[in-house]
């Protein structure tokens, strides 16, 4: 009995020495794998400057050069601090602003010698990973303006199988004033829940919240109250999902003039899981850098994969689908409304007919005629509109009424011809 409890304290012992180095080698694969996979996409280019691995702790330090368009290409470095557990690692990040900025008198006021983003990371073998961020407040005034800025607070939970997440977002919002020009953000919350299905798709749900935005610089004033938007994706049978979301804004002024109760609604229903997914792997690689710095296989390449993109959504369109979308404003001059439906039935594969001759539609729109007569050159647009049969008079409103079946289009009563174009 001495015997196996002296092997099994010795097999322990061995858990609690090599545990530690086990979790900080995990830990630095999945460093490399994160530079990896930023260099992937062209919006950002990632270097792993240092990695010093020792036993119970790491210190690593990246740097982030922007690549978007109208960005800085200047370096932000940043370091990364893990200590090691036995089969856990827990971790402080800090992203800095680049040095020409953090050389900058305002900017050394503003951030007081603070990173941009700081965050706590904690996760090990069986656990999952747990994010904790938040970006410091900044508080500025001078002569000419007053700058506020709330910390932004970041919450996100993943598995151990990274295949859901749960992630929380709080802002409280900004101001800026610069005499009479301002800039006030209310606050703004971002919810997420989410399981992977597929390797590009996700179900779940997410919310975003704003409660209010003002505007007032160049002579144009604008205000809005109470936004919100949620999406929902699920399944709705073994090989298909629905996905849709919804937009609404309680109050809008734009110049005085107010627009309230904005809904604006779109949903994807009966979407064939297997073509969606390739179709959005398709469209992941149009992003993509080419291996060859020869111009014309660059664009022989991306001819090839918006021809891709083009054969996915064909295969997509085939399996069947339906889309709905419908609007609803109150504006000063009236109600303005409408909707839209598309039906694609499935077709056989051996159907090689054009999609369109399959597909079924339906369109309305309902607009005050007063709304577009304050637009500029607002009685010359109607006059057009009415002149090429795109919407009709009846009284005070202008409207449209569509249907499309057969390959016709019928717009107020004449019918169009739609050329086959898959």
């Amino acid at each position: 009995m001495n015997k196996w409890m002296a092997t099994g304290a010795l097999g322990l012992l061995g858990v609690a020495v090599a545990g530690p180095m086990a979790t900080g080698l995990f830990a630095e694969k999945k460093i490399e794998q994160l530079v990896a996979t930023l260099n992937k996409q062209s919006q950002l280019e990632a270097r792993l400057v240092s990695y010093d691995r020792g036993y119970l702790e790491s210190a690593i330090e990246v740097d982030l050069i922007p690549l978007f368009p109208n960005a800085s290409s200047e370096t932000m470095r940043l370091n990364v601090h893990l200590s090691h557990g036995i089969s856990s690692v827990q971790g402080e990040v800090k992203l800095n602003a680049p040095e020409s900025m953090m050389d900058d008198r305002d900017f050394q006021q503003a951030f007081q010698g603070r990173p941009l983003i700081q965050a706590e990371i904690k996760g090990g073998l069986f656990t999952g990973i747990e994010v904790a961020a938040t970006t410091p407040d900044i508080s500025f005034q001078d002569e000419a303006s007053v700058v506020s800025v709330s910390p932004l607070d970041f919450r996100l939970s993943l598995p151990v199988s990274l295949k859901a997440m749960d992630a929380v977002m709080v802002w409280q919002g900004m101001k800026i004033d610069l005499g009479d020009e301002k800039i006030h953000v209310g606050a703004v919350k971002l919810t997420q829940v989410a399981e992977r299905i597929t390797k590009h798709i996700w179900d779940g749900e997410a919310t975003l919240s704003l409660s209010g935005l003002l505007l007032n610089a160049d002579g144009t004033h604008f205000e809005l109250d109470d936004m919100m938007m949620s999406s929902v994706t699920a399944q709705s049978g073994d090989d298909r999902i629905d996905s849709g979301w919804d937009l609404s804004v309680k109050r809008v002024n734009l110049e005085g003039r107010e627009f309230v109760n904005q809904a604006l609604n779109f949903a994807f229903k009966n979407i064939a899981m297997k073509e969606f997914d390739a179709l959005l792997a398709s469209v992941s690689l149009l992003d993509s850098v080419s291996d060859s710095e020869d111009p014309a296989v660059q664009a022989e390449q991306a001819e090839k994969r918006f021809q891709d993109v083009q054969l996915a959504g064909t295969a997509l369109m085939k399996r069947g689908i339906v889309v709905e979308t419908s609007l609803r404003s109150e504006t000063p001059e009236g109600l303005m409304s409408g909707n839209a439906s598309l039906i694609q039935p499935p077709q056989e594969n051996a159907d090689t007919s054009p999609l369109v001759t399959h597909t079924q539609g339906a369109f309305g729109l309902s607009v005050p005629a007063r709304l577009i007569m304050w637009l500029p050159n607002g009685e010359q647009q109607i006059a057009a509109l009415i002149e090429q049969n795109l919407m009709v008079q009846e009284g005070q409103m202008l409207k449209a009424e569509a249907r499309l079946a057969d390959s016709i289009i019928t717009l107020n009563g004449q019918q169009i011809p739609v050329p086959p174009l898959f």
